[in-house]
């Protein structure tokens, strides 16, 4: 419905209703990209935006047939941050076909991009999945994800040596557990539940700190990788953090 072009800067899109849309509701390759106070729904495709300097503030996505949102930019080679920013928006019932690996928010091989003060939540898979550096991921409210599936994060990403420099912090993730539980139920097998933070198959220098996990599987799952920092996990009497396998 919506595409703008490369070269196309500093344009934005506020107070609008953004629906049914067949393939990607909407692109955008122009720097300095806002949407503001917009409600994007009822679609098959992605929103999937790249560049410098974007900014997707207190907007509504829900009701997406496969992932709601890409976001790209800066420049991993050289580490230069994109500045991008994902604040104070709202995600709900995405996947509703593709059931699996479509995320509410993939950060797809970017530098710099901050994904703040979200609410994220009602799908049967994961929530947030990223790949390339210095990313953070903070202040978020990530609840009832993962409904339909096993060995599986709310936040998770496989894989990648060099995708060092993500940062997990302040998060509050709650209420994740799958709906039937002995899916895959092998004795003294912990990838048979589903988990908080999960960085698997040699996801290497990421850091969790300050997160609080309630009524979940398990706090996170760390898959082999190198170099990860896992500090000051929420020890409220409500904080359950049921395992933490490294290996």
């Amino acid at each position: 419905l919506i595409d703008i072009k490369s070269g196309a800067d500093s344009i934005m899109l506020q107070n609008l209703t953004i629906e049914s849309a067949k393939g990607d509701i909407m692109k955008s390759r122009g720097n300095y990209f806002t949407m503001l106070d917009c409600e994007v729904r009822d679609s098959s495709g992605w929103v999937d935006i790249s560049g410098y300097g974007l900014m997707i503030d207190s907007c509504y996505f829900h009701d997406f047939t496969d992932g709601i949102m890409k976001i790209s930019g800066g420049d991993c080679d050289n580490l230069i941050p994109s500045g991008n920013l994902v604040l104070n928006n709202e995600f709900y019932n995405w996947g509703i076909l593709g059931r699996v690996y479509n995320e509410a928010i993939r950060i797809d091989k970017a530098c710099g991009v901050t994904v703040s003060h979200n609410e994220i939540h009602d799908t049967p898979h994961m929530a947030v999945g990223w790949t390339g550096n210095n990313n953070v991921i903070e202040y978020n409210e990530i609840y009832d994800v993962c409904n339909d599936t096993d060995d599986a994060g709310a936040v998770y990403s496989y894989n990648g040596y060099c995708d060092y420099g993500n940062v997990f912090r302040y998060n509050y993730i709650h209420d994740v557990r799958a709906k039937d539980e002995v899916i895959m139920n092998v004795p003294d097998y912990p990838y048979c539940h589903v988990s908080g933070i999960y960085w698997d198959g040699g996801k290497s220098g990421q850091t969790a700190e300050y997160n609080i996990f309630e009524n979940i599987s398990g706090a996170g799952v760390i898959g082999s990788g190198r170099d990860e920092t896992i500090t000051n996990l929420g020890k409220s009497a409500l904080a359950i953090v049921d395992y933490l396998v490294s290996k």
